[in-house]
């Protein structure tokens, strides 16, 4: 999170699930929110949220019946 005002505090998500309409809901999700919440990376593997810039996310939005690889 960046910034200590309330109304200034930014929450970044990374968002990981094998399903298109389900990443773009979340990301529809995020931009409506107050304040906005940031998508810093999406991915349908884990490694989205170990790797630039998804290493950097507040928050890892995790579908759990991602498809072993």
């Amino acid at each position: 999170m960046v910034g200590s005002d309330p109304d200034q505090v930014r929450t970044s998500v990374a968002v990981i699930d094998d399903h298109p309409a389900i990443v773009a809901g979340i990301k529809a999700w995020c931009t409506a929110a107050q304040p906005p919440i940031e998508v810093l990376a999406t991915g349908n593997g884990p490694g989205t949220a170990w790797t630039e810039p998804g290493a950097q996310a507040d928050v890892v939005i995790l579908d759990l019946m991602l498809p072993e690889s």
